[in-house]
């Protein structure tokens, strides 16, 4: 595959490519990611390498707001706010939160708060793809069954849950990035446009 990459098309400054779209190839699913991957070979001679920049979203919003709890979680490697995020809202211990557990509450919550979804829409994914999805803790027991047993025992329940930890996570947790979003807000709407560091 020879794709293109368009260093001039996105204004936002994040890369893109075309023809075919060489970013969006499969992972999670493992059929897909089998048969789309099995056809990316280098040229002969030749190696292909992967970057990762590991959290930069993360990492960027800590250097753009200054606040002290995400700074404290992009310095210090035993931080993880997906882990802690997962711990609150499945009440569970952080060494009982499995990988896809992790990934969904990463996906399903972390990212979506702070791109602007709130606890309804993240409460629904959530219980999809975790408490439909039959997921269970490191311990191998039923992350429904604990729910229940936690007297969350259906989606209202779970989305009343969700609310008290998106006060939480807005209000204790991410208290400086809640005010630099809301004077971003106030911004836009006085200005019409947002002005970034790029100037």
């Amino acid at each position: 595959m020879y794709p293109f990459i368009d260093l001039h098309i996105p204004i936002s400054f994040r890369s893109s490519i075309q023809k075919p779209s060489f970013q969006n190839i499969p992972v999670r699913d493992e059929e897909s990611r089998k048969i789309c991957r099995s056809g990316i070979i280098p040229s002969p001679g030749h190696l292909l390498l992967e970057s990762d920049y590991s959290g930069i979203e993360v990492a960027m919003a800590a250097c753009v707001t200054q606040d002290p709890k995400i700074i404290e979680h992009v310095t210090n490697p035993k931080n993880d706010m997906h882990r802690d995020s997962a711990s609150e809202i499945w009440v569970l211990p952080s060494d009982e939160i499995t990988k896809i557990v992790r990934f969904y509450v990463k996906n399903g919550w972390v990212f979506p708060e702070f791109y602007g979804s709130y606890y309804v829409n993240c409460a629904k994914d959530l219980w999809e793809n975790v408490i439909e999805g039959g997921l269970t803790t490191t311990s191998g027991y039923s992350i429904k069954e604990h729910m229940k047993e936690n007297h969350i025992k259906n989606k209202n329940d779970f989305e009343d849950h969700c609310q008290d930890f998106e006060r939480k996570f807005w209000d204790e947790w991410f208290v400086v990035y809640k005010k630099w979003k809301h004077s971003i807000q106030k911004e836009l709407q006085k200005n019409g446009y947002i002005e970034n560091k790029f100037g």
